[in-house]
């Protein structure tokens, strides 16, 4: 009530302090004359005891409370009327600031979606992802066997559920559909917490063999594919050639966070087995309200142990991790955004010099001013907290103007990106984003703008008010804390362009790698087939030859195959066998080595053109009754055969639901890259279609011409043969080969673009001080004229001074990068964090920069009239 008092009825006290002041002069004016005193000398006495009208009043504001508040909305006010009487400097400060908080704003909204904003489902923090683990650390799923018996005796976990993710065919309309499936356990949607926007979701055992067949739809997939049906709930779809009612509808949330347009029973995944060999279960799981992350994973060790001591056969190194969902959808941008973070903080801070910079020469050329103040009774903390509003008030401008340049550059940050964030959340400026930009703008804010402000508060009165102060440069001690920002923003803009430009020549190595076949002209596309409809291996076989007859026939197509994961797709590199070389030393079990596995058909190598180095490649001799053979790598010749020759030696292999088989060496081809140009050599072997088939597969086409351009007619040639068989994921292998360096081509751009952003601000703040220097040393440069120097001794006094800071930056600039660039040893390819070139060309750039930066202000001093100079002060 007092500070509303003060602050609401600052007049009437004003009017009732002045009175109670004239009631006490009074008074001891009247004792005064009491004593003998003429008027005159009464009053002056009592004046003189009071000890000053002014100083009182201000002693009392001082004790009021309320009393800062006061002061603060005056310096508010002089601050904005200061930078409004400085358009140009307010203006320059302002686009500066913006630039580095908007750079952070934008990154901080992608941040914020994919890190800090809870998942668009219930009580998301609660819904935890399970993986199995293998003593090599490796992820895998549990067995179903295992699942089922953690769901029954858990008590951490409210709901549990098994998933897993594949395509689903919806046919029974004029064109046949793919949709993007997930085989759920009936808990599934109660652990997602959400419930269905129309309808129902799966009801306790209806994910076990034998029940009545239920789907579920998501919104999008009812929107786009079903045309909003409002009777869509209780009718039959036709899914992978079998018949399901739709039983509910889920809301977009769904969509967003597991990506599926419908959800199957799981027990009707193709590949679903109860043999507790098998890992095909992905479980998710919501805990109970109070129990942590660390009390389930405790559970669990604790169940998975029994397993192992129950099952030996099966179990005995399998083990158990649980984290958190939302954590399993972030940690594959977490790196990107780690390296986009710290770029633009440096970008920021080299900003932040640069209008410290120019606070430092703004308070150099009111040093009169804050003098006057000070000899007019102001103590040093009032002209700190004076400097500091107006501080305040420029970045928080900056950080406004930010706020709209991190809202337009969130889209454009997006477009770049290689997919859409994983955890489901739109970028947005929430309260979090603008608390982060208001903070931002704060902290950093006050952090600069005390250094001028501490500097500059204590003048020295006698020399500052003297009429040669004007000209003062501030002091040796302010001239070296204005090249001590410049030199940091050197090394600062320094920093960011070796990493720039390591993360550039990493990429362009990425780029150089070839991947062993030759992808122009390419058309890929994949399609599933229902196992009920084909349940046969002959059928599945038969059904693959007779598209890739068709296709090789069509006019313009130069070859045609199948191959079950075609190289650098999301299926590629995941197919790791263990395997035994007959006729080598056995090795120990669990230690056997392992090597990718691919299952092409006759024409894979040729379509391809993967150079055969020995042998021979698949033919129709080798078919399901022929004896086992395979395929080798180049890669694995070397390892086991380095003198000798591989063909007719045979390998052992354990394919997932069949027995060990020994296949025959026949042939070597070179080596591939399987998932991208930085993948490490590998140990890689290829076993013949025919010899085991498999529902689901890729067709790649070469043609003459540009691939798209056949789409359909290839389309077509699958539909002559299944007209009831959709395809999808219709693209050339050129553009999985782009997509295969992803982050680099999200990541490379923007910290490309951000190196150039600091660099021009370092420009612009050792052009500022170069500036201010000509203008303090017009006196001395007119000096040099008149005794004769010439035009290029001035332009080399001046450029002097610039480029000794320049060099000291680049110096610090490479220490520093030396230091901080091995966090990034992780992300580089083909480079090492002490790249020479990636180094020498940072430097240079910066040099030449620098150079530009100084050159400007060099040739502006070449120009002064000694006659004008002398006159200067």
């Amino acid at each position: 009530m007092s500070w509303l008092r003060n602050l609401l009825r600052k007049p009437q006290l004003d009017l009732e302090m002045d009175a109670e002041l004239r009631f006490h002069i009074e008074k001891q004016t009247e004792e005064n004359l009491r004593r003998g005193m003429t008027p005159q000398e009464a009053r002056r006495i009592a004046l003189l005891e009071l000890g000053g009208v002014e100083q009182i009043k201000e002693q009392v504001r001082e004790a009021r409370p309320g009393f800062f508040l006061d002061t603060l909305g005056q310096d508010i006010r002089y601050g904005a009327r200061m930078l409004r009487k400085n358009p140009s400097f307010t203006l320059v400060a302002v686009l500066t600031l913006a630039l580095g908080i908007g750079a952070n704003t934008a990154i901080f909204s992608v941040v914020n979606a994919v890190v800090f904003a809870p998942l668009p489902l219930h009580d998301s923090s609660r819904i935890v992802a399970a993986y199995g683990r293998t003593p090599q650390n490796r992820r895998t799923w549990i067995s179903y066997a295992d699942y089922q018996e953690w769901k029954k005796q858990t008590q951490t976990l409210e709901a549990m559920a098994a998933s897993v993710g594949q395509s689903i065919n919806l046919t029974g309309r004029e064109e046949p559909l793919r949709l993007i499936g997930t085989f759920v356990g009936a808990d599934f949607f109660r652990m997602a917490g959400v419930p269905p926007l129309q309808g129902r979701g799966l009801n306790p055992g209806e994910d076990e063999p034998g029940a009545a067949l239920a789907a579920v739809v998501s919104e999008r997939a009812w929107r786009q594919n079903f045309s909003e049906d409002p009777q869509l709930v209780g009718k039959s779809l036709t899914l992978n050639n079998e018949s399901y009612t739709v039983v509910g509808i889920v809301p977009e949330n769904y969509q967003r966070v597991f990506g599926a347009d419908v959800y199957l029973p799981f027990h009707k995944w193709p590949n679903f087995t109860t043999d507790r060999k098998q890992s095909i279960v992905w479980p998710l799981a919501r805990l109970k309200p109070g129990v942590t992350l660390s009390q389930a994973q405790a559970e669990a060790d604790i169940f998975f142990a029994q397993f192992a001591k129950q099952f030996p056969e099966t179990n005995a190194d399998r083990q158990i991790s649980l984290m958190s969902y939302h954590a399993n959808l972030a940690e594959g941008m977490m790196p990107a955004l780690f390296l986009l973070t710290a770029a633009v903080a440096l970008v920021l801070l080299v900003a932040c010099g640069n209008v410290a910079n120019l606070l430092l020469v703004r308070a150099a050329a009111r040093q009169k001013e804050l003098a006057t103040r000070v000899a007019l009774g102001a103590g040093r903390a009032r002209l700190v907290r004076q400097m500091l509003t107006e501080t305040v008030l420029l970045w928080l401008a900056g950080g406004v103007l930010g706020l709209l340049v991190g809202y337009w550059g969130t889209p454009a940050l997006m477009q770049l990106a290689p997919s859409e964030l994983p955890t489901g959340n739109e970028p947005v400026t929430d309260l979090r984003v603008l608390g982060f930009t208001l903070g931002v703008s704060l902290a950093t804010g006050l952090r600069f703008g005390l250094v001028p402000a501490l500097r500059f508060s204590r003048p020295d009165v006698n020399e500052a008010l003297k009429e040669s102060a004007r000209t003062s440069s501030g002091g040796v001690a302010r001239s070296r804390l204005r090249s001590g920002l410049v030199v940091t923003q050197i090394a600062l803009a320094l920093m960011l362009a070796v990493g720039a430009g390591l993360m550039m020549r990493s990429f362009w190595r990425a780029l150089a790698v070839e991947p062993g076949f030759e992808a122009r002209n390419v058309l890929t596309m994949e399609y599933r087939l229902p196992r009920n409809k084909y349940p046969e291996g002959s059928q599945q076989t038969e059904f693959h030859q007779r598209v890739v007859e068709r296709v090789r026939a069509l006019p313009g197509v130069v070859s045609a195959c199948t191959i079950r994961a075609l190289p650098l797709s999301q299926n590629a590199g995941r197919n790791f066998m263990n395997f035994v070389v007959v006729g080598q030393p056995e090795p120990q079990p669990g230690a056997e080595p392992r090597a990718l596995a691919n299952f092409p058909d006759n024409f894979f190598f040729e379509t391809f053109r993967i150079p055969l180095l020995r042998g021979r490649t698949f033919t129709s001799q080798d078919h399901a009754q022929a004896p086992p053979v395979v395929v080798i790598n180049e890669a694995m010749m070397r390892r086991y055969w380095p003198q000798g020759d591989p063909l007719g030696h045979a390998i052992r292999v354990a394919p997932p639901g069949t027995g060990p088989v020994v296949s025959t060496i026949i042939g070597v081809v070179g080596d591939i890259k399987n998932t991208g140009p930085e993948e490490p050599e590998v140990l890689q072997f290829y076993a013949p279609q025919a010899q085991f088939p498999f529902i689901f597969n890729t067709l790649a086409v070469r043609t003459v011409g540009d691939p798209m351009s056949m789409a359909r007619d290839v389309r077509a040639a699958v539909w002559s043969v299944d007209r009831e068989q959709p395809v999808w994921s219709v693209r050339t292998l050129e553009t999985l080969l782009g997509r295969s360096t992803g982050f680099r081509r999200f990541v490379t751009p923007l910290l490309a673009g951000y190196s150039a952003l600091a660099l021009l601000l370092a420009a612009i703040g050792i052009s500022g001080v170069v500036a201010y220097a000509v203008t303090q040393r017009t006196h001395e440069i007119g000096v040099r004229v008149a005794l004769g120097a010439q035009q290029a001794d001035v332009l080399r006094l001046v450029m002097r001074q610039g480029m000794n800071l320049a060099a000291v930056g680049i110096a610090a600039g490479i220490l520093a990068a030396l230091g901080t660039t091995r966090l990034l040893a992780k992300l580089l390819f083909g480079v090492t964090p002490a790249d020479v070139v990636s180094y020498s060309a940072a430097a240079a750039l910066l040099a030449a920069v620098a150079l530009i930066a100084c050159y400007i202000p060099a040739r502006r001093a070449t120009r002064v009239d000694p006659i004008v100079a002398l006159r200067y002060e």
